[in-house]
């Protein structure tokens, strides 16, 4: 029954997204096991048996998820932060002050925990600071510098 449910919500999502889906590009599924983004133009269609959503590429299956570990699926114009890695770059927010330690004309965006970009700046100095008092709600957010990534919290 609790398979039976997840295969009419999942159903639900695409007929209810599909008319909107022309205006993305990727679409990502959450799984108990993390998030995978898929490019749209990498599917051709979904399709589902009785355990699995299956993804495929003209005849050739992509993905093949169970049913079972289906959180979300979403659609999205962009596959999020990207591919990120690790350094020493430093960055706090304290007190709604950014602070990130990262070379003048480096890029700096904020996403918040859906992906979304709340605000890209580019880097002053070896050390800018940036007043974002106001404008962020309190939460996690994920700080990318240049290619790293970094969670910072807005207490």
């Amino acid at each position: 029954m609790r398979q039976l449910r997840k295969i009419l919500l999942t159903i639900m999502v695409f007929v209810g997204t599909a008319v909107y889906a022309d205006n993305y590009s990727c679409i990502t599924v959450s799984t108990t096991d993390g998030d995978t983004t898929y490019k749209l133009s990498d599917i051709s269609r979904i399709t589902f048996d009785s355990s699995s959503m299956l993804l495929w590429n003209g005849e050739t299956k992509v993905a093949e998820l169970a049913l079972a570990s289906l959180d979300k699926l979403f659609f999205s114009e962009t596959s999020g932060i990207g591919t990120v890695t690790a350094d020493e770059t430093e960055v706090q927010l304290r007190d709604g002050v950014l602070r990130v330690s990262a070379p003048a004309g480096t890029r700096i965006t904020l996403f918040d925990m859906g992906g979304r970009i709340q605000k890209t700046f580019t880097a002053s100095a070896e050390e800018t600071e940036i007043n974002l008092r106001g404008l962020l709600t309190r939460g996690v957010y994920i700080v990318k510098v240049g290619n790293t990534g970094k969670k910072v919290m807005n207490r």
